[in-house]
């Protein structure tokens, strides 16, 4: 199954399609990594840096219905 991750300050609830919710305001994002291959044991990664000031923000998975069925978190900077 797809799956990103995307740092937002937009908080939930998210809508089925997160990612025409939030991508106006996204602070750092993956691209869509590709389903794992379960058969040969090959799976993606991907990484990204971002620099944010003190506050509240989300990590969300964009792919559709993932962020409405809780595929997301809070990231607290002091």
């Amino acid at each position: 199954m797809y799956h990103n991750l995307v740092i937002t300050p937009e908080s939930p609830p998210y809508p089925y399609y997160a990612m025409m919710y939030i991508r106006m305001n996204v602070l750092g994002m993956t691209p869509m990594l590709p389903p794992a291959n379960y058969n040969t044991g090959q799976a993606y990664q991907f990484s990204f840096s971002t620099t944010l000031s003190p506050g509240i923000y989300y990590y969300v998975c964009e792919y559709p219905g993932h962020a409405q069925m809780g595929m997301y978190g809070e990231i607290e900077v002091k």
